[in-house]
């Protein structure tokens, strides 16, 4: 199977068990800082691979270093490990937190532009994304320098493209075929 599908059903899992307890951010947030802590040092992933330690020996280690975290991160953990799954952590983390997001009603948007967009014409982007979309937006902006002007915005798979690039790309294409 697939890592990403084997992502997906643990997430799942995780999320409907969060729900039931009503601590989805608090989940999710021990899961980012446990995934940094696994595999953020390949030291540490390294010693749950390790065949030659004691099956033991992880567990404790385990529960000695998340206890803190509560008893449904700490069962979380010991069934990654007993399903030698440990590794694919950050690909549930990413699976976990896009089921938030639709749970949320969420999406994310980036909008890139060839200079800083002032916050007034951010919120209000945001606002007719949010109307478009239907969703909550969490919006990012970053510089794009090639675009020579205008803007474009990416929602999941989806392009608007009002850049200049775009529009001389069109041009070009127009005047070439007649």
């Amino acid at each position: 199977m697939r890592r990403l599908a084997i992502a997906q059903k643990y997430a799942l899992a995780l999320f409907e068990e969060a729900e039931k307890l009503k601590s989805l951010d608090k989940i999710n947030n021990s899961l980012k800082k446990i995934s940094e802590a696994i595999l953020g040092k390949n030291e540490q992933i390294k010693i749950f691979d390790n065949p030659i330690i004691q099956k033991a020996d992880k567990i404790s280690l385990i529960k000695s270093n998340f206890n803190s975290y509560g008893e449904t991160i700490i069962n979380f953990l010991l069934i990654l490990l007993e399903k030698k799954r440990l590794h694919i952590l950050f690909e549930i983390l990413y699976e976990y937190e896009d089921l938030i997001k639709k749970h949320n009603n969420t999406v994310d948007a980036t909008v890139n532009s060839t200079f800083p967009i002032e916050e007034n014409l951010i919120k209000k982007l945001k606002i007719q994304l949010e109307i478009f979309t239907g969703k909550n937006i969490i919006l990012q902006t970053e510089i794009d320098n090639s675009l020579i002007g205008g803007i474009t915005v990416r929602i999941k798979d989806t392009l608007i493209d009002g850049s200049i690039k775009n529009k001389l790309a069109q041009l070009k294409n127009i005047l070439l075929n007649n």
